[in-house]
């Protein structure tokens, strides 16, 4: 009987578990855990620790990766660190003088105050000229003769109406005395009946 035992028990401590089956462990040494290779060693929480400190990731091969600083992203020159959303949003805030630009805000448009920032259509639109600031000028979509827009510009046409508008209601030195004659008439007519003097030597006008 103790035969049979010590046989069975020998043959407990030499079944080492397998991925399909129950049994001893033996534990994985550091180099085991950077290897990465063994199916049966078990993993300490010191041969993690070592895999964790010691296997980062390289352009050839997996592993494990630190993150770059958020502040100094813009001049780092490490191959094994990736940037997080932070250090990407930092990137991208700092590149203007490297290729990546933003979009103009309307008053630096006006003031071109700024030398990383793009011209938008919005902007374009914004950039009218001003008696003081020259810029962009659009049509005048209003007649000439309203006169009341002070920054767009008129037609030709459209001063070519004005012009016309304006000679049109001119009088010639005949109308001019036909319209005296007839106030001078019109006068006259109104002296007599309110019982004034017989003609315009009278007093009329």
């Amino acid at each position: 009987a103790s035969n049979i035992l010590n046989v069975d028990i020998e043959a407990a401590f030499s079944r080492l578990a397998t991925t399909a089956l129950q049994g001893l462990v033996v534990l994985a040494s550091d180099a085991n855990g950077l290897a990465g290779t063994n199916s049966t060693k078990a993993l300490t929480s010191s041969v993690l620790k070592h895999v964790l400190d010691n296997r980062p990731a390289t352009t050839t091969g997996t592993g494990l990766v630190q993150l770059e600083d958020t502040s100094s992203i813009l001049t780092s020159t490490s191959v094994s660190k990736v940037p997080s959303t932070a250090a990407l949003k930092n990137l991208i805030a700092g590149q203007n003088d490297r290729g990546l630009v933003f979009t103009a805000t309307d008053s630096q448009a006006k003031s071109m105050s700024s030398t990383g920032r793009f011209i938008s259509c919005q902007n374009l639109n914004s950039l009218g000229a001003t008696t003081s600031r020259m810029g962009f000028v659009k049509k005048s979509v209003t007649t000439a003769k309203s006169g009341v827009e002070n920054s767009n510009y008129v037609t030709q046409a459209q001063v070519e109406e004005l012009i016309g508008n304006a000679i049109s209601s001119f009088k010639t030195q005949s109308q001019i005395q036909t319209l005296i004659d007839a106030a001078i008439s019109a006068h006259v007519s109104s002296y007599h009946s309110d019982g004034g003097g017989d003609s315009v030597g009278d007093g009329g006008i």
